[in-house]
């Protein structure tokens, strides 16, 4: 129930076994590597490995496949292996190759079926009507348009009266006026520029269609139906190809994933030219574990350092908490700021137990709050704070006899207390409690310190813990008892142990004056 005590590793190593490290640093929880900027500052000649961007390349060019093949990539067992980038990429080369030339042909059929649907509807819209296609397109003093019209721009062609056009509706909808305008050879210019101002869309008609609009549309549906088979053709051998190299893509996109995650850690490395190296924090008791490990590769040494020789370059060692599963949700309660200062988890896990088990005490509100927290624990440590303060209310609950605050059978114990007070000594109890957790951790920080005179004096010395003791007890025994417990030997006692609080820094110049006489 404490912060881990943590050394600093040193290792070096030869460029050739790069991947070999990176692979055992990846893998190893105990370590922690810090970033190479931090501490080669002002260092000539030494710099940060450069990054490996051959992966990422690598990981998008197999992303941007598998949108076009349609294949949704699944990311397999690892075992380390490694990418050969050239040969990969002549492979992802050859597979872009073969799926370019497949979406060619199918994007020219798309195009041609998209045309030929659009004539299809032109057709649709004038068949009915005496018209040969044939005479009308094959004319060689006239020029024809044939398309569709906003219905609420047709309107706008009587400014145009008396331009040379002629002008035939076949069918006119709420948004749409299918028609065709003709117009000589030498005026068709100007034509077709009013025509385009009113938002005229043209439809080409192909070749290949001749006769009646009725023939011609007939002819367009088999072109068309035919298209589909050609098209279908062209997606079924882009299903062909993904099948084929399905299992070779999501062997590479999980390798390239996991090189691309491995070789992030590039910016712990240390690269000295000839060697290399990764600082980093290790768990004490796991020191010589990890330095063996690392031993394993051929060319490593591992030098251990104190924990703080490179804090002036703003480099601490990581907070790693020690707590058993009762105690461990509480550190969301008891914030560490730096390494070296006291875990006070502890301290509060049991202050909230005790204070909601004492003042609350429940065997109702208790099996409410234990199985909701332990239904819920999984989503949060909230609830496992829950489930653990709601059994401590159960067995204070049992203790008390007491079932929705009803006692059931005589109480083991009792707290003859209102329950509106209880809540309020609940307040009063995690108010004080946190105060004097806060005291206690800094006397044993002070302690460990060998700074014995902030052990004594200040707020959060034992002056300052005898001042909240006696003034917290009279305040108790005040509002529940009515009585007064100040006398004069307390009062002298909390009025020294203000003076010398306040008076703290005073005293340790004189002590410190003294000593070095």
């Amino acid at each position: 129930m404490a912060i881990e005590k943590m050394n600093l590793l040193n290792v070096t190593f030869q460029h050739e076994n790069t991947f070999d490290m990176l692979v055992k640093i990846k893998n190893m929880t105990a370590f922690h590597p810090q970033k190479a900027t931090s501490l080669i500052k002002d260092v000539k000649h030494v710099e940060v490995m450069p990054k490996d961007d051959s992966y990422d390349k690598i990981l998008t060019r197999v992303n941007e496949l598998s949108v076009r093949l349609g294949l949704n990539l699944e990311k397999l067992p690892y075992h380390n292996e490694r990418i050969n980038v050239e040969k990969e990429n002549q492979y992802l080369d050859e597979i872009e190759a073969a799926l370019d030339k497949i979406e060619k042909v199918k994007k020219e059929l798309v195009a041609e079926k998209d045309e030929n649907d659009a004539t299809q509807v032109i057709l649709e819209n004038i068949e009915g009507h005496e018209l040969n296609l044939d005479h009308l397109f094959n004319s060689h003093y006239l020029k024809v348009r044939v398309g569709r019209i906003p219905t609420r721009d047709v309107a706008k062609l009587e400014y145009y009266d008396g331009y040379p056009f002629i002008l035939r509706v076949y069918k006119e909808t709420s948004q749409y006026t299918w028609c065709a305008y003709i117009a000589v050879n030498k005026d068709v210019l100007e034509i077709d520029n009013i025509f385009s101002s009113i938002g005229f869309e043209r439809i080409r008609v192909p070749a290949f269609v001749h006769g009646t609009a009725k023939e011609a549309l007939e002819e367009v549906k088999q072109e068309s139906k035919a298209m589909d088979g050609y098209i279908a053709k062209m997606d079924q051998r882009i299903s062909v190809l993904k099948e084929q190299h399905r299992l070779q893509l999501n062997e590479l996109y999980t390798k390239a994933i996991c090189l691309q995650d491995l070789y992030s850690i590039h910016e712990c490395i240390i690269d000295y030219s000839n060697s290399a190296a990764v600082i980093g924090f290790v768990e004490t008791d796991k020191l010589d574990s990890i330095r063996k490990e690392f031993e394993q590769i051929d060319g490593v040494q591992a030098l251990t350092l104190p924990s703080n020789i490179y804090q002036s370059q703003k480099v601490y060692p990581p907070i790693i908490r020690k707590n058993n599963k009762i105690i461990k949700p509480f550190e969301k309660l008891a914030k560490v700021k730096q390494y070296g200062d006291v875990d006070s988890a502890p301290f509060i896990a049991v202050l909230w137990m005790l204070s909601f088990g004492i003042c609350l005490g429940d065997i109702a509100l208790g099996a409410v709050l234990s199985v909701a927290g332990f239904l819920f624990a999984k989503k949060s440590d909230t609830w496992k704070i829950i489930n653990r303060i709601g059994i401590a209310t159960l067995i204070f609950g049992l203790l008390y006899g007491s079932a929705a605050y009803s006692f059931v059978y005589p109480a083991i114990i009792s707290l003859p207390i209102s329950l509106p007070m209880r809540f309020a000594y609940l307040a009063g109890t995690l108010v004080l409690g946190y105060w004097l957790t806060g005291c206690l951790c800094a006397i044993i920080k002070n302690i460990r310190l060998k700074k014995m005179s902030d052990v004594i004096f200040g707020f959060c010395g034992v002056t300052g813990l005898i001042i909240l003791l006696i003034v917290a007890v009279a305040a108790f025994e005040e509002v529940q008892f009515g009585q007064n417990i100040l006398n004069l030997p307390l009062e002298l006692v909390v009025a020294v142990a203000v003076v010398l609080t306040i008076f703290k820094n005073k005293i340790k110049t004189i002590f410190g004056k003294q000593n070095t006489a």
